[in-house]
């Protein structure tokens, strides 16, 4: 469940490649649907952020997928590479916490990855106030 390691961009015929190597490196997804009007989407390879942030108003569940797909693209990568997803938990948007929380849980069920640090097919669940917060833990 781990990409390769990148050494580096390098130009070729007009598009940004990778560069690998047979090094394995740990590769988060990163997602945040909590703002009611941005969606953010974001890849943590060998510690470099590439985040990338898109203002919706609505329909997040059909902007987020392709914005994950894309960014892997960018990246030379596929979901079967991700090791890991971060997503915020809360509190935000009741809609936007469900369609990002959905997401990843699918995602890691699928891929056998797990979700904030909990082992995949665990379920994580919203925080919608500041109060559910310590009734989760």
């Amino acid at each position: 469940m781990y990409g390769y390691a990148l050494e580096g961009y390098q130009r070729r015929s007009g598009k940004d490649k990778l560069k690998m190597k047979n090094e394995k490196l740990k590769i988060i997804l990163v997602l945040d649907t909590a703002d009611s009007q941005e969606i953010t989407v974001g890849l943590i390879i060998d510690g470099r952020k590439d985040i990338q942030t898109k203002k919706v108003i609505f329909n997040k569940t059909q902007i987020i997928l392709p914005m994950v797909d894309k960014i892997l693209k960018k990246h030379l990568l596929a979901p079967k590479d991700l090791s890991e997803i971060q997503i915020n938990l809360g509190p935000g948007s009741f809609t936007g916490l469900r369609i990002g929380l959905a997401i990843a849980n699918a995602l890691s069920f699928v891929l056998k990855v797990p979700v904030n640090g909990k082992k995949a097919g665990e379920i994580i669940l919203p925080i919608y106030s500041s109060s559910a917060k310590s009734k989760q833990h």
